[in-house]
């Protein structure tokens, strides 16, 4: 009897291909050839409308990555398989649109992990559209030159941030002491505009399938040594009351040039213009000079009767960059940059010292006061009109002649002026303010009432124009925020209180050796930090960390963390999606020798601060993050 012949099993379709399912990254493909991997069905096939879920958070592959690693760099090493075997599988694999469009769902590890399945998904995981869409969902600005680098970026970035947030001495960063100025640091600031130079010149395989830096690839042999690799400098200037202003490079602590004459004039205060290139000094005696980044050439320079220039700022306009610069005598002038051509020159605060200038983050008001002085309102001036000479205020044509005016007429400087004060807080004395980063229309103020205690205030500020006229005139509008938070004042630093904000309703303050968050929606107290021996002096604030500095010679850094990371935070925390957490502390020395911290700043590669010492002669120490 002849045996009848199986009948033909049916074409698959679509949906049920096994080797279409996407799986987690530590669960083997049955389209895999590598050694430690089986075609054998293991699990039952997937409903339909799991195939393009977006993955869950993945766990460890099977032996680990070092493995998972071993098993991508010897993917070459095994034989050729038939080409028949080859074309099969190609004719079962998604085309490479088709696998982009799921890849957009993959988190970076999943994506090194997803490289070393083949070819073609090796290609797919190394295109650079997905990288720079990892890039730019994690941060709002890559300084990318080429598309080839986004890979590299994105994974030199992550290590960096992975090491600001571990902080292990020797193997995150290295500390550098900075020694030249002969007197006490009077301010520091960095050169550039805050965003890190990342060094892409580094291969795919120095990282391996987990992101990290392969450090066993030198240790091998089995490729030559690259040429060394140029690092983008980091540098941060400082000025000191020996009246020099000095550059230096973060990195390595040299320096890089030095300006001004030691011995000459203390300088006060010191801003950085990076889109220009130029870093801008204001002396005790009034002088403002442009100095060039690069090489510290003087640009210009320009001196004023009145004497003390004690804070500068810049804003930027259509018609060019301006400079602001507020005296001890109340004066505020306005300079044109790199010119330092004067604008205007306004009496604001007659026998008080203007130090109070805090442009909004947009550009177009600026919060002008004098703190600690209840008798001088803080004012909100328009930027353009401030910053422009109107046709009205230009010199009169000699050909054309001037109407009659009386004999006691004298020009009105303001009449000009786009300008507002701060309500309910007449006769209180403003003691810090700053803007909101992720809120550029709202102010957030402290203020000192009658009976001592201290209170912060939020206000919305708004730029309108008048409608219903020929000629619009621009005005501002100043509203209150309801809510207000008091702080008591034996809880203050003793020289000053620190205000900064972050987010679009984070209030952070110090509390003599306490760091405290507070939610400005709500007033309630987030957190409260006691990291600290002794006062607090200093604080950066940016929207990855926070860095304190105290007279204990030490630097606390915070990091922002989400609310949905699982860690147990108050219900107004998990409103405002951002919690401060703890992470290490950077030791600055022995007391013996310096008197503790006295500021610090920082980027996204390093952190400076301003030591100051028993001899009179302040040092800085550079922690660079970029090894």
């Amino acid at each position: 009897m002849k045996a009848s012949s199986p009948e033909p099993s049916p074409p698959l379709t679509i949906l049920q291909c096994d080797f279409l399912k996407i799986r987690p990254a530590h669960a083997p493909s049955p389209s895999l050839h590598l050694l430690g991997f089986t075609r054998k069905q293991t699990s039952p096939p997937r409903d339909s409308a799991d195939i393009f879920e977006p993955l869950t958070e993945p766990g460890p592959p099977e032996g680990g990555f070092v493995a998972a690693q071993g098993a991508s760099r010897r993917f070459e090493s095994y034989p050729r398989r038939g080409r028949a075997a080859m074309e099969c599988e190609q004719q079962q694999q998604l085309p490479f649109d088709c696998l982009a469009h799921v890849f957009t769902f993959l988190q970076a590890e999943q994506l090194l992990r997803a490289a070393a399945v083949n070819r073609l998904w090796n290609a797919v995981a190394n295109s650079p559209a997905l990288w720079r869409c990892l890039c730019r969902r994690r941060w709002a600005f890559c300084r990318v030159e080429r598309a080839s680098e986004w890979k590299r970026y994105y994974l030199r970035r992550q290590g960096l941030e992975r090491a600001l947030g571990c902080g292990r001495p020797g193997a995150d960063y290295t500390c550098t002491t900075l020694r030249g100025h002969a007197g006490a640091i009077s301010a520091v600031c960095y050169l550039t505009d805050g965003e890190p130079h990342i060094d892409t010149a580094q291969g795919d395989d120095d990282y391996d399938d987990d992101g990290q830096e392969n450090t066993e690839r030198g240790k091998s042999g089995a490729s030559a040594p690259r040429p060394e690799k140029t690092r983008p400098l980091t540098c941060v200037c400082s000025a000191s009351n020996d009246g020099s202003v000095r550059a230096w490079d973060v990195h390595t602590g040299q320096q890089l040039w030095v300006a001004g004459q030691v011995g000459g004039t203390a300088v006060e205060c010191l801003v950085a213009v990076p889109t220009l290139g130029l870093v801008v000094s204001g002396s005790r005696v009034g002088e403002v000079t442009v100095w060039d980044a690069a090489g510290g050439h003087e640009v210009a320079t320009r001196a004023d009767p009145t004497p003390g220039v004690m804070v500068l700022a810049t804003c930027a306009l259509e018609d060019g960059h301006f400079l602001l610069a507020g005296g001890n005598m109340g004066t505020l002038r306005v300079l044109a940059l790199p010119s330092l051509a004067p604008v205007r020159s306004l009496l604001l605060a007659e026998d008080h010292t203007l130090n109070l200038l805090s442009p909004a983050p947009v550009g177009t008001v600026i919060l002008v006061g004098a703190t600690h002085s209840p008798d001088v309102p803080v004012q909100l001036l328009g930027v353009r009109a401030l910053c422009t000479v109107d046709e009205e205020e230009a010199p009169p044509d000699p050909r054309r002649p001037l109407p009659p005016r009386p004999a006691n007429w004298r020009p009105n400087p303001m009449a000009a002026m786009v300008t507002a004060t701060l309500p309910e807080i007449a006769g209180l004395g403003v003691l810090a303010a700053a803007w909101f980063p992720a809120n550029p229309a709202r102010l957030a103020a402290a203020v000192e009432l009658a009976d001592g205690q201290h209170e912060v205030r939020c206000f919305d500020v708004a730029l309108d124009k008048a409608r219903g006229r020929a000629r619009a005139k621009e005005h501002i509008a100043v509203s209150e925020v309801a809510v207000r938070f008091t702080i008591p004042k034996e809880q203050w630093a003793t020289q000053a209180p620190f205000l900064r904000t972050a987010s679009h309703n984070i209030v952070l303050t110090t509390l003599g050796q306490q760091l405290s968050v507070w939610d400005a929606a709500t007033g309630g107290r987030l957190a409260t930090f006691s990291d600290h021996k002794q006062q607090i002096t200093g604080i950066h604030v940016d929207p990855f960390r926070v860095v304190s500095c105290s007279l204990d010679l030490s630097l606390r850094v915070y990091t922002w963390a989400q609310a949905a990371e699982g860690m147990e935070v108050a219900a107004a925390a998990a409103a405002a999606g951002q919690q401060l957490v703890s992470k290490y502390t950077l030791l600055g020395g022995s007391l013996t020798c310096s008197r503790g911290f006295r500021n610090v700043v920082s980027d996204c590669s390093s952190v400076v601060g301003v030591v100051q010492a028993n001899n009179g002669r302040d040092v800085l120490k550079a922690y660079n993050f970029g090894l």
